[in-house]
């Protein structure tokens, strides 16, 4: 079982760690299951790959009618965190009267939550997707676990990030 801090390192292979890499050698697949259980088979020749940024971490476009932000994918963070500027770009709508303070790795903030009805990641939709807006801005917005378990895999191999639904 893994105990997620809302953000985390944002680095897959931390979350995963060495139990989960074990000897595999970097241009293995690495595969982790939203859910328990083992690897599903996925269309990897259907779903367009995701390239690592020059920063050695990948980011998706997040699209909704309103408009895109670029997310930072972030195993290690719960949910799906935004600046204010990307949460206007994507339409979000705040929740009435939803807020809270939240423990980071950073420390303790507060945050207001938002709602995303429908959210285009890399051709998927996913729908329903809360996210935290905290009070005090962030520089890059976070593609978090609530999001991440809408898709079935997500695969690594190489410099290549695949999300499988």
């Amino acid at each position: 079982m893994w105990h997620l801090a809302l953000i985390g390192s944002g680095l897959l292979t931390t979350l995963l760690g060495a139990a989960a890499i074990g000897a595999a050698s970097p241009d293995k697949i690495v595969a982790m299951n939203a859910q328990a259980g083992p690897a599903l088979p996925g269309n990897v020749d259907t779903v367009r790959a995701i390239e690592r940024g020059a920063d050695g971490l990948f980011y998706v476009a997040a699209q909704t009618p309103s408009g895109q932000a670029r997310l930072l994918v972030d195993t290690g963070a719960s949910h799906v965190v935004l600046s204010h500027t990307d949460a206007r770009k994507l339409g979000a709508r705040l929740q009435s009267g939803k807020h809270s303070t939240i423990s980071t790795a950073a420390g303790t903030i507060n945050a207001d939550w938002v709602v995303i009805e429908k959210l285009e990641i890399n051709g998927h939709i996913l729908k329903g997707v809360q996210a935290a807006v905290p009070r005090n801005d962030v520089q890059t917005s976070l593609l978090g676990q609530n999001a991440l378990a809408q898709f079935s895999e997500i695969r690594i191999q190489g410099d290549q990030m695949s999300l499988l639904r």
